[in-house]
């Protein structure tokens, strides 16, 4: 479950979460008014995310494998679009050097 827009309360089976061995953790993520000011901050100061490589969708299983390699220094991108078109592609890569 992500978010509660369908409510707080829920059924679940406690017998099949334990036979699959589920672990529950909650997150607690800040209100709209945070979010506005994280993004503000961001812009202002110019912070780019640092991205170690991108991988379009039909090649994500390699995206994975990345990330379960633990050599990875920053995000690993899936792009989920038809193509990393040459001005995404530039944009992202201008943003991971710096």
């Amino acid at each position: 479950m992500v978010g509660f827009l369908s409510g707080v309360a829920a059924t679940i089976n406690l017998v099949e979460l334990n036979l699959k061995r589920v672990t529950l953790t909650g997150v607690s993520v800040g209100s709209a008014q945070d979010f506005g000011d994280m993004n503000r901050a961001l812009a202002q100061h110019r912070m780019r995310p640092v991205i170690d490589s991108t991988y379009v969708l039909t090649d994500a299983a390699a995206a994975f494998r990345r990330l379960k390699s633990g050599r990875h220094f920053g995000k690993v991108v899936i792009w989920v679009g038809t193509s990393l078109s040459t001005p995404i592609k530039s944009k992202l890569i201008q943003a991971s050097d710096g």
